[in-house]
């Protein structure tokens, strides 16, 4: 809950603060994105593998500037960690608030909202369930060109226990 707080703080300061500043890959219209990164799964203590690659893909609608929605879908790997065994996939719909700095580097949150997909097993018990859940993020992006963009963000599920950093590339059409 403190972490859906604090993202909603953190979108409500880019949106006030905003510089109008016409960022190059900015500009109105549909874009497509891709990232690849590692997961971490917060389990505790227990030993074993925790982390894995984690990607997402995802298509998206620049508003303006400051606004851009989003669709996608982010596999967060796997867990393998002391006879427990699982995996949460997720698809999401987000509302993405960003604040350009300069024309080509920008800052951005995500406030989203995400249908997630666990599977755990482990001492002869199996969990395969649906939720949804909060799915908050933080990044940067670089604009090579008009269309061409470098990403870089920290995301979570905020009751899935998974989190992921992941660097990725939009583009626009």
């Amino acid at each position: 809950m403190k972490s859906a707080i604090s993202a909603i703080l953190l979108a409500a300061l880019i949106a006030t603060t905003a510089n109008q500043a016409s960022a190059a890959a900015s500009e109105e219209g549909l874009y497509a994105s891709g990232a690849f990164g590692q997961s971490k799964y917060d389990i505790g203590n227990l030993p074993g593998k925790k982390k894995d690659n984690a990607y997402s893909i995802a298509l998206g609608y620049q508003f303006n500037a400051n606004v851009s929605a989003e669709f996608g879908y982010t596999d967060f790997g796997k867990l393998n960690s002391s006879g427990i065994k699982g995996q949460a996939k997720s698809t999401a719909i987000s509302l993405i608030l960003t604040a350009p700095l300069s024309d080509e580097f920008a800052i951005f949150a995500r406030l989203g909202a995400a249908s997630t997909q666990r599977e755990v097993t482990g001492f002869g018990v199996r969990l395969n369930e649906r939720k949804t859940e909060a799915y908050p993020g933080i990044g940067a992006r670089y604009n090579f060109t008009k269309n061409l963009g470098a990403t870089l963000e920290y995301t979570k599920l905020n009751t899935s226990d998974v989190s992921a950093v992941l660097l990725g590339l939009r583009v626009g059409f």
